[in-house]
């Protein structure tokens, strides 16, 4: 029986126990010897070093001690039996000291792997076939319900890419200065809720501010009317400003983004007033409208009327009558063309005329 790593500074007698220390560990052997041979040894075999029971040298497992070959008589020395012959091994093999090799034995050939042995794992190998699911069979229940986690989780994900999608226009879409009150009334309605602090009640504020506007002098009025105009005109020069501060090509993104906005339904992204922007090109039908309301001729018709009236005419023009809308058009899309390339830095391929168009189809 072998112990190693434990400390047995505790063994101070006699015990079935020789200790043995390396450089780097030890270990305790237990010797099969009978207890009255063994206490014989063991007190004279060990020797304390400090915490640990150091060998003086390893113990034999034979039951008695060999003794030394008695000198050469001239008789021949009897055949030795087996268990004689086990016995001298046995102690050749353990009588050896720290210092001294003991006698290698004939070593063993290992076992090789047989021929029959390799052949059986390769059919074996060959025999397994892939693992086949069975598919689980829902009943309608589970269908209803899996289908409706499945519209929920599409609808979650449609509501993140949406507000994501939100978040990302509204960051493009820029965010312009405060623009001026757009009448006397809400420059009362600023001063009264000042006044009242922002604590106080909704329905109050607006009596006490219809009040005080009806009850306006015409000094007071003229004194207030006179600080709209200024505070226009501020907010005016701040927002051509502002503008100023962002390329053609960042507005006309933001312009882009606020018309998306505007269509989910959210009314205060109205469109950026830019003079640089690149006008569309005008189609000949407008530029024949244009002709047509400058002539004064539909003077006192409808809007709808007017419409339907300038469709017919246009629809009875020939074909060199129309002409001349038709040039005017081309010239138009080749400004457009090259303000998009100088304002934009943006190439736009050139497209004909509808006139032309639907002449070819």
């Amino acid at each position: 029986m072998i112990f190693r790593g434990s400390r047995l500074s505790h063994l101070r007698q006699p015990c079935p126990v020789f200790c043995h220390r390396g450089p780097y560990s030890f270990y305790a052997e237990r010797v099969p010897a009978p207890s009255s041979t063994f206490l014989g040894r063991c007190t004279s075999g060990l020797r304390d070093h400090g915490s640990y029971i150091t060998p003086i040298s390893r113990r034999n497992y034979a039951d008695k001690p060999v003794s030394r070959p008695k000198a050469h008589t001239g008789r021949t020395a009897a055949a030795p039996s087996k268990k004689a012959a086990t016995t001298t091994e046995v102690t050749v093999k353990t009588t050896s000291t720290r210092g001294k090799k003991s006698p290698t034995k004939s070593k063993r050939k290992p076992k090789s792997k047989t021929k029959a042995k390799t052949a059986s794992r390769t059919r074996a190998k060959a025999k397994r076939k892939p693992r086949t699911r069975t598919r689980k069979i829902l009943t309608e229940a589970q269908k209803e319900k899996l289908a409706a986690a499945k519209a929920k989780r599409k609808e979650r994900l449609a509501a993140q890419k949406s507000k994501q999608k939100i978040a990302e226009l509204k960051a493009a879409a820029l965010e312009p200065p405060k623009p001026a009150p757009s009448s006397v009334y809400l420059l009362v309605h600023i001063e009264t809720s000042r006044e009242m602090g922002p604590g106080a009640n909704v329905g109050e504020r607006a009596r006490r501010t219809s009040t005080r506007y009806h009850g306006l002098s015409p000094e007071r009025r003229e004194h207030y009317n006179r600080i709209l105009i200024e505070k226009k005109a501020a907010a005016k020069a701040a927002y051509r400003q502002w503008i100023e501060s962002h390329t053609p090509d960042q507005i006309r993104l933001a312009n882009h983004a606020r018309a998306l906005l505007h269509r989910r339904g959210m009314r205060k992204y109205s469109k950026l007033d830019d003079e640089r922007q690149v006008k569309k090109h005008l189609t000949g039908y407008i530029f024949f409208s244009t002709e047509r309301h400058a002539s004064g001729a539909y003077a006192g018709i409808s809007l709808p009327e007017r419409a339907k009236l300038l469709s017919q005419e246009w629809k009875a023009l020939t074909a060199a009558e129309k002409k001349k809308f038709e040039d005017m058009e081309s010239r138009d899309i080749q400004r457009h063309i090259q303000e998009m390339k100088t304002v934009y830095n943006v190439d736009v391929s050139p497209k004909p005329p509808k006139a032309v168009v639907a002449a070819a189809a």
